[in-house]
């Protein structure tokens, strides 16, 4: 039920906003602007205030109910307003600004991703794929039937600081999978937090259910460690992309040297410890790296187009003008010495 009513009636909300364009009103003589985004953002917090208004009336009303009557009529009267909602929801059915429906938008996604994931790069999607004005009339498949605007509304540019971001909460996550998986070593095993003392049987635990952590690990190394050389390549001049790459890598000396701090949390019993210290630091990584870098994924195309730099290799463009200009310098005049 929450899965049909949730995932339409919000949709449902804001679909009663009809402006579109940011706009200056005159209202009560005072001049005014109209934001569709920041009234959306209004509707979405009345939304979510009534649920919690709801949510505290209920939880409070039905306890008392429960206590000085009986249990089904505290199940017996949300009940009541669940059977009510969708009859004052037809009655005013009229009155809403209702959208027609597309039938299912996302099998057509699924089939558009796919589509754009087999003719694009591992690490980038190239949405101008799934364009229908960038494949002819005979070659699109039968359901390419959406415009080419509502591929730029769909596509979302995973941007290099978006991809490392994320490589930091995955790697977080992978260590609070880490956390949970020795926690449960520690519980089932005959030696409680001292699993890994000498003659000690293994936890009784499903060797598969171990690998969740390694995927984590290993995709947020993808996003977060290929896409910072990927970064540190291409935002370098050509005649200094190994420096940059070396200055990237030596920030793995300073991890490591980090990672040594927490060797004496290394062993048992604290070793769910160190994966949910871990866990913080890599979040809060994450959360500050976004904060700081964030600026420049709105600077990306910019970057990219740069101009590329004569000064490569033995070439020094301005090397022939600054001789030039040294030896046309006309010599600084003599000072006056003050005698003493």
């Amino acid at each position: 039920g929450t899965g049909f009513f949730k995932a339409n009636v919000s949709p449902l909300l804001a679909d009663q906003n009809e402006d579109t364009r940011m706009r200056v009103e005159v209202r009560n003589g005072e001049r005014v602007i109209v934001d569709p985004a920041v009234t959306n953002t209004r509707v979405f917090l009345y939304f979510y205030l009534a649920i919690n208004i709801g949510s505290v009336c209920g939880q409070i009303a039905m306890v008392y109910v429960e206590k000085y009557h009986s249990f089904w009529l505290a199940f017996f009267i949300p009940t009541i307003f669940f059977l009510v909602a969708p009859i004052v929801l037809a009655l005013n059915k009229k009155k809403y600004k209702l959208k027609p429906p597309t039938g299912s938008v996302l099998s057509k996604f699924l089939r558009m991703f796919f589509y754009v994931r087999k003719r694009s790069s591992f690490f980038s999607f190239n949405w101008e794929h799934a364009k229908p004005s960038q494949i002819p009339v005979d070659q699109r498949p039968a359901w390419m039937t959406y415009d080419d605007a509502w591929v730029d509304e769909m596509g979302i540019a995973f941007t290099p600081i978006k991809r490392m971001t994320t490589g930091f909460i995955i790697s977080a996550l992978a260590m609070v999978a880490s956390a949970v998986m020795q926690h449960f070593i520690y519980e089932k095993s005959p030696c409680g937090k001292y699993a890994n003392t000498a003659g000690c049987e293994p936890a009784d635990i499903n060797v598969w259910a171990q690998c969740l952590p390694y995927i984590l690990i290993g995709l947020g190394e993808i996003f977060a460690n290929v896409t910072s050389y990927e970064y540190a390549y291409s935002k370098a001049p050509d005649n200094m992309k190994s420096l940059v790459m070396s200055v990237n890598l030596f920030m793995s000396a300073f991890a490591s040297a980090i990672g040594q701090a927490f060797t004496p949390l290394s062993g048992d019993p604290l070793l769910v410890w160190n994966y949910v210290v871990v866990a913080v630091i890599a979040f809060v990584g994450g959360v500050a790296f976004w904060f700081n870098f964030k600026h420049l994924d709105a600077e990306e195309d910019k970057w990219n187009m740069l101009k590329a730099s004569e000064y490569k290799g033995t070439y020094q463009p301005n090397a022939l003008e600054n001789k030039i200009s040294e030896e046309h310098e006309e010599p600084a005049a003599p000072r006056d010495i003050e005698k003493m």
